[in-house]
């Protein structure tokens, strides 16, 4: 996992350097992927987020503070991206093509057929169980369940506290356990 020699890298972006901003990116990049598409269930989303997460970055990299984890940082971008998409998707009522409806979209990561399954399928899980988890929820359900996020990353990336944390997770997986009460989810 990145993070502990990446110091020398942030160092070169915070100067300027867009060869080592590249570097960055290519370090991160699927930790931001991973995040962005459990959170929205969409891969096209998910890039878009991603996309538009480097590009705060880069604007915004001479901020870091060095006393907090690069990793933590970028979490709290692309999170804040994912919510205000899934704030205006509710917003506007835009309904949520399910992706097994969209198989033969072309948008996923690999040319691997296995790994395109494989990612249909988790998106698909994923999607059943934070259905109907507020925007919060969902993030907290997703940085701790599924990213294995630390309580206090989890606070430092939405801006809670560690209570708020705790009870937005005790009430996500409530939900999701009266949701597989009601359904059958694959494992």
């Amino acid at each position: 996992m990145p993070d502990s020699d990446d110091k020398d890298i942030i160092d070169r972006c915070q100067s300027g350097d867009q060869s080592a901003f590249r570097q960055l990116m290519q370090l991160y990049q699927p930790y931001a992927y991973s995040l962005a598409f459990k959170l929205l269930c969409n891969e096209e989303d998910a890039r878009d987020c991603v996309q538009e997460s480097f590009i705060r970055v880069w604007k915004h990299v001479r901020n870091f503070k060095r006393d907090h984890k690069f990793k933590t940082w970028l979490y709290k971008i692309v999170t804040n991206i994912c919510l205000d998409r899934l704030r205006r998707r509710k917003k506007q009522h835009l309904r949520q093509i399910p992706l097994s409806e969209v198989l033969d979209v072309a948008v996923f990561t690999s040319d691997d057929a296995e790994e395109k399954l494989s990612n249909l399928e988790m998106a698909s899980i994923i999607e059943r169980l934070v259905d109907g988890l507020s925007p919060r929820q969902r993030a907290v359900f997703v940085l701790r369940d599924l990213e294995q996020l630390e309580l206090a990353e989890i606070a430092s990336v939405l801006n809670l506290s560690s209570t708020n944390v705790k009870s937005h997770l005790y009430y996500a997986r409530k939900n999701i356990r009266v949701l597989l009460s009601k359904q059958e989810i694959p494992e």
